[in-house]
């Protein structure tokens, strides 16, 4: 773990503020605990610098207990082995590969989610020039 170093302003406003950012950052480096297990840690004395253990509402705890939207049922019944094939090209990288290769090309089998993926020198126009 890291010590934190900061200069602290006398006066009531920052003192509180110092002890709300030591609160939230003693809640996100554990894991985002519960305040009663940082309570908990406190009265065994293993959070330096905490005088209480009360924080704020984190976003990151809120968006993390939300449900996942459901996806509706596909319409494409995949009974084998190319059947159904997605692909994409990636527009020019900004870095060529160990070849040469901006482009390149991937392709995604839907049976068996297998994928394939070509490197291109030159950009392409249709699928029918790989």
């Amino acid at each position: 773990m890291y010590k934190l170093t900061r200069s602290i302003i006398i006066s009531d406003a920052s003192a509180a503020a110092e002890k709300e950012d030591t609160t939230r950052l003693w809640h996100t480096r554990p894991g985002h605990t519960s305040e009663q297990g940082l309570q908990v840690l406190h009265k065994r004395n293993a959070l330096p610098g905490i005088k209480y253990c009360k924080h704020d509402l984190c976003k990151f705890c809120i968006m993390g207990r939300q449900r996942r939207v459901v996806f509706s049922t596909s319409q494409h019944k995949i009974k084998g082995l190319l059947n159904l094939i997605h692909t994409d090209v990636r527009e020019r990288s900004p870095v060529a590969s160990i070849g040469g290769s901006r482009y390149y090309i991937t392709f995604i089998d839907d049976f068996f989610k297998k994928s394939l993926g070509i490197l291109l020198e030159t950009e392409i126009k249709s699928i029918a020039e790989v």
